[in-house]
């Protein structure tokens, strides 16, 4: 491994440019890079980045219509359509707000977005802390498989501590059942 050069990195840039734009589009792109100003100006780049917000403001307000008992019709498409990390910032406020959380917003949940099964270990964790910290037995099932497959200590100790304030014998058998 080694460093490159400016130059063999913005001749890779331009090949790069070319190859996935037609002509006159990757010209266009091309003609917008002031390389002076971006390589050898100092302070600031040229262009102010927008970091919005967009995504954490639709969570919160997503979660607050969970909250209140009032979910949009769309909201599975959406949830659906989220990209994980906006899916773990929904799930992050409501595992903050345990204490909003009601039966029906967790059976809500549960079957509409199909949370026991489908999506990825990271969603899993969240949603398994959440159904084990609010006494939802139910998940058991979904939690054992889970800690069967997974390794990754980041994802079994905190479900591991959830579970074991559902039930301590269970979570401890379950643990002997799959360490190696």
């Amino acid at each position: 491994m080694q460093s490159i050069e400016f130059n063999d990195w913005k001749d890779y840039f331009i090949t790069k440019v070319e190859e996935l734009f037609s002509g006159s589009e990757a010209e266009n792109i091309l003609k917008q890079v002031n390389w002076d100003t971006w390589i050898f100006t100092p302070g600031l780049p040229p262009i102010k980045n927008d970091f919005s917000n967009i995504y954490q403001i639709e969570a919160e307000s997503r979660a607050s219509d969970i909250f209140n008992q009032k979910p949009k019709e769309d909201f599975p498409k959406v949830f659906e359509a989220w990209n994980t990390n906006v899916k773990l910032v929904f799930l992050g406020l409501i595992k903050k707000n345990l204490e909003n959380f009601t039966e029906e917003n967790y059976t809500y949940m549960r079957d509409t977005l199909n949370l026991h099964t489908l999506y990825n270990s990271e969603i899993k964790n969240i949603w398994f802390q959440i159904a084990l910290n609010c006494n939802h037995s139910d998940v058991v099932p979904f939690v054992k498989e889970f800690l069967a497959n997974i390794g990754r200590m980041k994802y079994i100790r905190p479900i591991y501590a959830s579970f074991a304030k559902l039930n301590k014998d269970d979570a401890y058998e379950t643990f002997q059942a799959n360490k190696y």
